[in-house]
């Protein structure tokens, strides 16, 4: 049992290495203008599950076209504005 418990530990410390090395990650393409959709896909879960699992990586900004009518300013695209 103890050499289990042990292996258990070593394999602990792995994974919150690897947790680390994700969110550095993460942070880094966050930065570089990916979404939570974005991040999600890279890590294989939904942007729900990487919203949980990454709480507050990515600020959501927003701005106003037109009044009344507020879009993500990092998805607003020409289309957007012609559409309004």
């Amino acid at each position: 049992m103890a050499v289990t418990l042990r292996a258990l530990a070593e394999a602990g410390g792995r994974a919150r290495s690897i947790e680390l090395e994700i969110r550095a990650l993460a942070a880094r393409a966050a930065a570089d203008g990916a979404g939570y959709g974005d991040i999600g896909r890279a890590l294989g879960i939904t942007r729900q599950d990487a919203r949980k699992r990454l709480p507050g990586m990515i600020r959501s900004t927003t701005r106003i076209v037109d009044p009344g009518v507020q879009v993500q300013a990092n998805k607003l695209t020409s289309d957007d504005v012609k559409a309004r």
